[in-house]
């Protein structure tokens, strides 16, 4: 039994609603579409946040507690900012690692005329460790883009002291374990693609 299965089992749901679910959750994350549509939900949050909850006219003009909310509203906006890029910069990347060996191939065929069987081979052994390439552009990316979001747009982490002069003090650490992450998914893919 599948986990989406034991989902609308435990929810007490029929066989037809169980497979409906079912395929829609794999739509959701496999197609451009229902990756576009998730990361586009993951969006609203910061969205609404941004007109209900911020105080507006800005933090000076607001009640007693409009520079609490402002840092609040700062935090839930980049935190779901981060999600939904990450997902649907992942698809495009996914798509990308996919795609590059055949339009090499084409290209070299377009060119050429004829594939040498050396680039089938090459092409052959990419096919072997693109799982891991891929890996290692999703951690770069998240790693990448939690510093711009979380530093250069809404300034709640300073790269130069960051223990000291970060605005939001949890984000230190939190710093450290993506970075820690995309260094421990670099070492393991190198080591698998070394092996290969």
């Amino acid at each position: 039994m599948s986990s989406c299965q034991k989902l609308t089992h435990n929810l007490n749901a029929g066989p037809v609603l169980t497979h409906v679910c079912c395929r829609v959750i794999r739509w959701l994350f496999t197609s451009f579409a229902g990756n576009f549509i998730l990361s586009a939900s993951l969006a609203v949050p910061a969205i609404v946040i941004q007109y209900v909850y911020r105080p507006q006219g800005g933090v000076e003009e607001s009640a007693p507690d409009a520079a609490h909310r402002d840092f609040v509203a700062d935090n839930i906006q980049a935190w779901f900012t981060w999600a939904a890029l990450g997902l649907f910069v992942s698809w495009i990347l996914h798509a990308f690692v996919e795609i590059l060996p055949a339009a090499f191939i084409a290209l070299v065929r377009l060119a050429w005329g004829n594939v040498s069987q050396r680039i089938l081979s090459f092409a052959e052994f990419y096919d072997a460790i693109k799982s891991w390439i891929k890996l290692v552009f999703y951690a770069a990316w998240s790693w990448g883009s939690w510093a711009l979001i979380f530093g250069r747009i809404w300034g709640l982490y300073s790269q130069q002291n960051p223990a000291t002069e970060s605005r939001a003090a949890y984000l230190y650490r939190i710093y450290q374990v993506v970075e820690f992450f995309f260094f421990l998914i670099l070492i393991i893919s190198v080591e698998q693609i070394l092996v290969k």
